[in-house]
């Protein structure tokens, strides 16, 4: 992913391009008097851009695991959810139906991919998902022979 921002004023232009592979960001610029406050401004966007997953709540109780994905905005036929080798994948890909021309956008969720190991004693064949006021809820049931139990202890 390359992303290129460019600022100009009447005195010179600034231009940055950033290229994120998967382990680094490399960061290429031309100086000029306004570049401080262009970096603060291009690398706040990029933080957006590059950080642009759902957020994730994890829960546990005696019978499940609860994924809470906050995704406002979609609609529960946006997601593809799997589970394959034990792991759990929710992803996202929307294509946006019409150009829209923003004066600033902040946030978007059109595409993503977040994975996560399952545990071992999750049911595999009882996972559900529901979406509700922008929160993806998957319910990760146990399998009833690996729930935890109770186990009294004699002293005699």
């Amino acid at each position: 992913m390359a992303l290129v921002y460019s600022y100009s004023n009447s005195r010179s232009t600034s231009v940055i391009k950033l290229i994120k592979n998967e382990k680094q960001i490399i960061i290429m610029y031309t100086l000029n008097a306004n570049f401080p406050q262009f970096v603060n401004e291009v690398l706040a966007t990029e933080k957006r851009v590059l950080n642009a997953r759902p957020a994730v709540n994890i829960r546990e109780n005696d019978t499940a695991f609860f994924l809470e994905l906050a995704a406002p905005g979609l609609l529960k036929e946006d997601f593809d959810i799997q589970s394959e080798n034990g792991v759990l994948s929710i992803s996202v890909d929307k294509k946006q139906e019409e150009e829209v021309k923003y004066f600033k956008q902040e946030f978007e969720f059109n595409t993503f991919k977040r994975s996560f190991k399952l545990p071992n004693n999750v049911d595999l064949v009882k996972i559900q998902a529901s979406y509700k006021d922008g929160i993806l809820v998957v319910n990760l049931p146990k399998r009833e022979e690996l729930k935890a139990k109770k186990v009294e202890v004699l002293v005699g």
